[in-house]
């Protein structure tokens, strides 16, 4: 039987490009965000936001099912009661927590745009660089304010902010500056709150150990490849290798920069990139120690 492949990462890695050159060569992968039993509880409890939007909805049903039926498929392949089964290959990545935010952001612009104009008193048609700057300031504010330090369970204290500042303003008109905080914080925790809880496996220790940009780890029924974003143009040898393939080449992934809010986007980057006490505090964490220890790139989405 052919192994369960799954590409397990936070989104914005490149995955939709590598799962498509894997397809292409026949091995049947599908890619995923979360799969731990928290994560899809808390999937369920945003149905009971009476603001969730329809179209919001709807994505978010259809992810729940198609990982709801992922999990069982790896559960499955992993059991020691199925001799069939050959296992699960996992291919998991990393990306500059700033880059990944940043690629986030103009890559779902759209979506977001009508909260960050809420939050800032603006119409989505006024919205220009200086204002995003000004909302990103305010993301920047919310983290530093209340969160001690990424590494000790910084969703905590964006939760309790936001819980407080609806029950002060009922028509939530700064929900977005909470939501967003907690997406700049996502690349710092995905690691230790979705994949080391599904696979039980701690990827940093293991970066920390092996060094470079990429490696394999296998165990009984589990093999898994983790990759740095940056590297990928360089890790296709790699890729053939983990997989037996005679021959594999990356497609091309999605390009920010050809996106129309990239200009205005990438602006607002650098509004906020001056502040140097900021970019500090932010890559002072675990996973930018073992993975971008000199700051990231700074300088692509």
């Amino acid at each position: 039987m052919v192994a369960e492949t799954i590409v397990y990462q936070m989104g914005k890695v490149g995955s939709s490009a590598l799962v498509k050159g894997l397809n292409k060569q026949g091995v049947k992968a599908q890619q995923s965000h979360f799969l731990g039993t928290k994560s899809f509880l808390d999937m369920v409890r945003r149905f009971d936001d009476p603001d969730l939007p329809a179209e919001a909805a709807h994505h978010a049903a259809h992810q729940l099912r198609e990982n709801l039926l992922l999990k069982n498929r790896i559960l499955r392949a992993q059991s020691s009661d199925d001799l069939d089964s050959s296992g699960v290959n996992v291919v998991t990545l990393s990306r500059d927590p700033l880059d990944w935010y940043f690629a986030n952001l103009v890559q779902n612009y759209s979506q977001y745009l009508p909260g960050i104009a809420k939050a800032m008193g603006q119409s989505g048609g006024a919205l220009n660089a200086t204002h995003l700057a000004e909302f990103l300031e305010s993301v920047l504010n919310v983290l530093q304010e209340h969160v001690d330090h990424l590494d000790q369970s910084p969703l905590k204290g964006i939760h309790r902010i936001a819980r407080q500042e609806k029950e002060r303003d009922p028509s939530r008109r700064k929900h977005a500056i909470y939501v967003h905080a907690t997406y700049l914080v996502r690349p710092h925790i995905w690691f230790d709150m979705h994949f080391r809880t599904v696979f039980d496996l701690d990827v940093l220790d293991l970066v920390e150990q092996y060094g470079g940009d990429h490696f394999v780890q296998e165990r009984e029924k589990l093999r898994v490849l983790f990759l740095k974003f940056e590297a990928l143009g360089r890790t296709d040898a790699t890729i053939r290798d983990f997989f037996s393939l005679p021959a594999f080449r990356l497609p091309e992934a999605n390009r920010s920069r050809e996106k129309r809010e990239y200009a205005l986007v990438s602006e607002a980057r650098q509004l906020l990139t001056r502040d140097q006490r900021f970019l500090r505090w932010y890559y002072d964490s675990r996973y930018c120690r073992a993975l971008y220890p000199n700051g990231g790139s700074r300088d692509s989405i």
